[in-house]
């Protein structure tokens, strides 16, 4: 549904690539899409990555690596910020080191919930630590084809975010087995970019 060209860079790329274009002519949510590629996939697992992810070096062997031990369900990554300060130079700023939840309450009744945080304060201490967590990120995340369908795959009642968190909570729920960051599976993730 993209109209920037990026259907067309694919197709190209397909000719070096094992790559399988589902082209599905317009735009659907996060959900849907990812739904259909899990259920068109053909391998054993299944690597979830959003267009705004900019590799830094083969963090998915990592990923890999971590996911051989059979307690462990899904793997997330450390996803690093671009910042560009005020001469413009860049740096690159931890965003996601996995999910955890707040306890909060709501401003006109004070009725509790618990809201969803994203963490970028890992010690660092914990830099090479695997980190058992609530939820991660789909943005980059490593999970096996069959335990995805059976936690149900993503929710479509989300229109755009927390979906993610949704699929972490139930594969906990459905399949038992261990969320985790691999704090050495490091890539940037340029969110901005393609909400601008």
């Amino acid at each position: 549904g993209s109209n920037d060209g990026s259907l067309q860079l694919i197709h190209n790329m397909s000719s070096h690539f094992p790559l399988k274009v589902i082209d599905r002519g317009s735009n659907y949510s996060f959900s849907d899409s990812n739904n259909l590629a899990a259920n068109t996939a053909n391998g054993d697992f299944l690597l979830f990555v959003n267009n705004d992810i900019i590799w830094r070096n083969d963090c998915v062997s990592v990923m890999a690596q971590v996911l051989t031990d059979q307690g462990i369900g899904i793997v997330g990554a450390c996803l690093l910020e671009p910042i560009k300060d005020a001469d413009g130079a860049w740096s690159f700023a931890p965003h996601h080191e996995g999910v955890r939840f707040k306890a909060d309450s709501l401003p006109d009744n004070g009725g509790a919930y618990y809201s969803a945080q994203e963490l970028n304060d890992v010690p660092i201490e914990l830099a090479t630590a695997v980190i058992r967590m609530p939820a991660v990120t789909a943005a980059l995340m490593l999970c096996r084809k069959s335990e995805f369908f059976k936690a149900g795959g993503f929710c479509k009642d989300y229109v755009y975010g927390m979906e993610d968190v949704d699929f972490c909570l139930e594969f906990k729920r459905k399949v038992g087995k261990h969320i985790v960051v691999a704090m050495q599976a490091t890539a940037i993730h340029n969110r901005r970019a393609t909400r601008e």
